[in-house]
């Protein structure tokens, strides 16, 4: 007994030194500002984190500390053969009174809420050609975040920023009340750019956002800190009415 007395002694140092450590690693930890509608939070370590999957702890895939690879083996490894099919598509999206490659079934202006109808045809809507079978340019919204369990959307309306944000923020509270809550992720065509040929489903045209040049006008400015003023500029437009990627091409 006596000789385990000073090993004891020694040992102690070691583990108030790693407990200081796990401490001071914990302290250097930022919690994040976390949105949510209808998920709640759970807590670990002191630290808040949503609960996406309405199970009561904390999942590798919602905890944000972990590494995006650890994050998206765990998420995946909880998905179904169905909802991994939706993940990988991309979808046009459109709000409500948005008639994009149909006829319009009204004149009521678009707003921030849903558009619920199935847009089914047998055109090509860039050639314009038929097909040899219908398909479904888009689903309604809600239809296709439930059913068919799309994730990636390409928003192809020209209205305010407001009504985008609102639209916005709406398709992610459809999305979290899912069983596992993954969210969206819209993108869209150019909406800084001037051109004079626009086209449903390549280019808008001048929107509510910041004007600039084209790709080609961009690169024969040859002024780099310019053109990363603009990337800068747009990034925060898109960002702050839910955009999150971009088809930049000219």
């Amino acid at each position: 007994m006596k000789n385990l007395i000073p090993l004891i002694l020694t040992a102690f140092p070691f583990v108030l030194i790693l407990t200081s450590y796990k401490h001071e690693e914990r302290s250097k930890i930022k919690q994040p500002i976390l949105g949510m509608r209808s998920s709640k939070l759970v807590e670990n370590d002191g630290l808040k984190f949503r609960d996406l999957n309405k199970n009561g702890k904390l999942d590798k895939y919602e905890d944000w500390r972990l590494s995006p690879e650890e994050r998206g083996n765990d998420l995946l490894s909880k998905m179904s053969v169905e909802e991994k099919v939706g993940f990988m598509l991309i979808s046009t999206t459109r709000l409500k009174n948005d008639w994009a490659f149909e006829k319009p079934k009204n004149q009521d202006p678009i707003t921030s809420d849903f558009n619920e109808d199935d847009n089914v045809t047998d055109m090509n809507m860039f050639t314009r050609q038929p097909l040899p079978y219908q398909i479904m340019n888009s689903a309604g919204t809600t239809r296709g975040v439930k059913e068919f369990h799309l994730r990636h959307f390409i928003l192809r309306v020209n209205t305010s920023p407001r009504i985008i944000a609102e639209w916005s923020n709406k398709l992610q509270a459809l999305c979290e009340s899912t069983p596992l809550g993954i969210p969206a992720i819209v993108a869209s065509n150019p909406r800084n750019h001037i051109n004079s040929n626009v086209a449903l489903g390549t280019t808008l045209g001048q929107t509510a956002f910041s004007v600039w040049p084209g790709e080609l006008g961009l690169s024969a400015m040859k002024d780099l800190k310019l053109t990363r003023e603009f990337a800068d500029i747009a990034r925060k437009e898109w960002a702050a009415v839910g955009l999150r990627k971009g088809y930049a091409h000219g």
